[in-house]
């Protein structure tokens, strides 16, 4: 009695591991089954979807799939060429623009190549007129326009006559010229129209027109044969008589009026 007992005893006991080791396999098995990722259905006919876990490569823009027919897009990484303005696109049947450096009216810039000088273009006058220096007494020089042509305007008086001249600026020719002489070559008329009858050279009441040009450049710092006399010109301002000079270098434009008594300078301007 005691052994069957001690049998059943050792028979349930065994039963009992049984039935635990069965529920632990039966607990691991669906803790891994629930860890297993779930494999999505695909139909078929269809692509399979991408996985989120790859990170997709970057597209390269010169492997941009192309349209049949299109132009291929530029590059935005390189920029266009300026365009050169000497090159600019003429519309078919219009004419070109003007060169805005060339204004038509303008004063001629001086100093240019093959050009004379203001000295030049006086010599050329008392030449042609047979007039010495020491004898003539220059009221204006201009440079300037005249029939399509740049020319220096000459005018002097002597005591017995009033000459203005014209000088081609390329060539030292006699562009034209007109002569006044005095009646009877009396000085009241150059007196009358010349308040201070002086010399080229100047007189004790006028310093005259060769060193009214010496003061200007003096002050300008400048030389002589560094610039172009465009305009040296006897006149009258307020009553009294002055020079009005304007010379040209290196692309400014100086301009003076010097009193004539003395050469003070009354006013200056540099453009």
């Amino acid at each position: 009695m005691n052994y069957n007992k001690a049998f059943f005893k050792k028979s349930n006991q065994t039963r009992l591991l049984t039935a635990c080791i069965a529920a632990l396999f039966l607990f691991t098995g669906t803790a891994c089954a629930s860890k297993a990722p779930v494999q999505p259905s695909q139909e078929p006919g269809t692509a399979a979807a991408p996985d989120a876990s790859q990170t997709p490569e970057p597209v390269n823009p010169s492997e941009t799939p192309q349209t049949p027919g299109t132009s291929p897009a530029p590059d935005a990484s390189q920029a266009p060429e300026p365009a050169n303005p000497s090159e600019t696109l003429q519309t078919p049947g219009t004419s070109p623009a003007p060169d805005a450096s060339q204004a038509p009216g303008s004063q001629p810039q001086a100093g240019s190549g093959g050009q004379i000088s203001s000295e030049e273009a006086r010599n050329a006058a008392l030449s042609d007129s047979g007039i010495a220096a020491s004898e003539a007494t220059f009221v204006e020089e201009k440079l300037e326009y005249e029939d399509g042509i740049t020319v220096y305007k000459l005018e002097f008086y002597t005591s017995t006559g009033e000459y203005e001249y014209e000088i081609n600026a390329a060539t030292g020719a006699i562009h034209s010229k007109s002569t006044e002489s005095f009646p009877g070559g009396s000085t009241q008329h150059n007196a009358a129209n010349h308040p201070h009858n002086n010399t080229a050279s100047g007189s004790s009441s006028d310093i005259g027109m060769d060193n009214a040009k010496s003061t200007a450049l003096s002050h300008a710092g400048l030389s002589a044969d560094s610039v172009t006399f465009s305009k040296v010109e006897q006149d009258m301002d307020d009553g009294r008589l002055v020079y009005e000079i304007e010379f040209y270098c290196n692309g400014q434009e100086y301009e003076y009026e010097l009193l004539a008594s003395d050469g003070s300078i009354l006013k200056y301007e540099v453009d």
